[in-house]
């Protein structure tokens, strides 16, 4: 449970489930959460993401 709360708090998701919805909406999703997003990240391309 400490290992879930841990990862939980750096990712959306998780890998079980991010790989599920990948499959399901046939794209590659959001695996972190914003606040922890990659400097080089588009936020317009993540905007459009949030709207599935």
């Amino acid at each position: 449970m400490t290992w879930s709360s841990i990862w939980l708090s750096r990712f959306e998701m998780g890998p079980f489930e991010w790989a599920w919805r990948c499959l399901t909406y046939g794209r590659l999703v959001p695996f972190l959460k914003l606040g922890r997003a990659p400097l080089n990240l588009n936020y317009s391309d993540v905007s459009a993401m949030d709207r599935v």
